[in-house]
């Protein structure tokens, strides 16, 4: 427990990369090409309407995830208690305050290349909030789970796990950013906010190792972006 950091949930180690859930080389190969699934379809956009490309999303990860826990779903997925509703707020607040600071910056510098919500997109019925929900687990699960396949590689090459961790920390933010580049704004936009912005979502789950936790937050915290349109 002495290798864990101060903001992780100290009883309880992360999943797939070490110990009793370590990923077979089977493992790795199913999640390397779920990761893969889930990313392509954003770069090389496929003719699915929203719903079904939400939901794809949402299923691609959620699927092999279950599956690759084996029974143990409480590393990842657990109940949301009293003590996590604080964290859950306090990472959409900071979360929000963030990306608001981020943008006033980038526009001071005059890189900001922000894309308005489309006001007409949004019709909250139960299908947009069904696939906005499995669109949204989907992102949170692509996150943790790039992190955790690249602890994987990168523990079992070098026995260190916190260089291991903090490399992969970088991988999947960077990741992720990149992934919004033409939605969400340019390369540096999108980097500097969906990337590295989404270290508060890590924190949620490093401090719980519950998936929920950044989950109910990046719901909230989307939900309240969402709320002119």
């Amino acid at each position: 427990m002495s290798e864990f950091f101060r903001f992780e949930k100290q009883d309880e180690d992360l999943p797939f990369y070490s110990g009793e859930t370590k990923l077979s080389v089977g493992g790795v190969i199913l999640l390397f090409i779920c990761l893969a699934l889930f990313a392509i379809p954003i770069v090389f956009p496929i003719p699915l309407g929203d719903f079904e490309f939400s939901m794809y999303l949402g299923l691609v990860l959620l699927l092999p995830t279950i599956y690759l826990l084996r029974g143990n779903l409480n590393r990842m997925f657990k109940k949301i208690r009293r003590s996590d509703i604080k964290i859950i707020v306090a990472c959409m607040v900071l979360s929000l305050v963030y990306s608001f600071a981020m943008i006033f910056i980038l526009e001071a510098v005059g890189i900001a290349d922000s894309t308005p919500l489309d006001a007409e997109g949004f019709i909250w019925n139960l299908s947009f909030i069904i696939s906005f929900l499995f669109q949204l687990m989907g992102e949170e699960l692509f996150k943790i789970l790039l992190f955790l396949f690249m602890m994987f590689l990168l523990y079992n090459f070098s026995h260190n796990r916190n260089v291991s961790f903090v490399i992969s920390l970088i991988i999947s933010m960077a990741s992720f950013g990149l992934l919004h580049a033409g939605f969400y704004g340019g390369v540096v936009q999108v980097f500097l906010i969906q990337g590295l912005g989404s270290i508060f979502d890590f924190y949620g789950y490093f401090k719980t190792r519950n998936i929920f936790v950044p989950f109910i937050a990046h719901v909230l915290y989307d939900a309240i972006l969402m709320i002119p349109a």
